[in-house]
């Protein structure tokens, strides 16, 4: 997690120690999730921005990087420059979309 967002989140469980003790899974989070994405200028992703990203990984990403990590690196940094709130979890299947968009099986 960002340091920003740890912060946040730590300002709103409104003690630093209690990080450990808190509800990551629950309906807490998603409203905090919600809060962060709002003091940060973010939004959720939709199905349709998802499509978009997996083509652009398969047409400017994907012909040029080998590692999937450097591609896991560019479907982040486009999630920021779109404002979008980046995958959690799941940004490997969008470089597996993207990698077989583009005809380009690599693996790290």
């Amino acid at each position: 997690m960002a340091g920003s967002s740890v912060f946040l989140v730590s300002g709103m469980v409104r003690a630093n120690g209690l990080l450990a003790d808190y509800d990551w899974a629950g309906r807490t989070i998603e409203r905090h999730r919600g809060q962060i994405r709002e003091a940060l200028g973010f939004r959720e992703s939709t199905r349709a921005n998802e499509d978009e990203l997996i083509e652009w990984l398969a047409a400017e990403i994907c012909p040029m990087v080998l590692a999937d990590e450097g591609v896991r690196a560019g479907l982040l940094a486009r999630c920021r420059k779109l404002r979008i709130e980046p995958p959690v979890g799941a940004s490997g299947s969008y470089v597996r979309a993207g990698r077989g968009s583009s005809g380009r099986s690599v693996s790290s």
